[in-house]
């Protein structure tokens, strides 16, 4: 099976801050549509970026700054994705927070259900398929 046919393995949290995305031409500032472990999505730039590593600094909703080196993965007309590919632990830990907050929400229920999320095929960095489980409080 093709990779095409999986699906990225981290949850994104929907968010919206400011985001300030940088490299040797630019400063561009953005807001943030979500947030995960593996990487961001930003509101599109006016103009094309370039497929390149990116200085990205993020200024959350309780006015904590995040740096983040990425790399741009795409861009539309809706929104340009970065991978992460440098991150402090401190702030990989406040990542991971917000994702457990969101994860007990039912907004991540229903983002499961819209998404058809159970359905899909799941792969972790190393190209290896993940079985996905969920446990239930009795």
């Amino acid at each position: 099976m093709s990779k095409k046919n999986y699906r990225r393995i981290h949850v994104r949290v929907p968010v919206s801050c400011e985001v300030s995305i940088s490299h040797p031409d630019s400063n561009i500032k953005v807001k943030m549509i979500n947030i995960s472990q593996g990487g961001i999505a930003v509101t599109a730039p006016a103009q094309p970026l370039p497929e390149q590593i990116f200085q990205i600094e993020i200024t959350t909703e309780d006015d904590r700054t995040l740096y983040i080196e990425g790399l741009l993965l795409r861009q539309n007309d809706d929104h340009a994705a970065f991978k992460t590919l440098k991150i402090s632990q401190q702030d990989l830990e406040y990542i991971l927070k917000l994702v457990d907050e969101y994860q007990s929400t039912v907004d991540y229920v229903h983002q499961l259900d819209q998404h058809n999320m159970l359905q899909q095929k799941y792969i972790d960095d190393d190209g290896r398929e993940l079985e996905v489980t969920f446990e239930t409080d009795p």
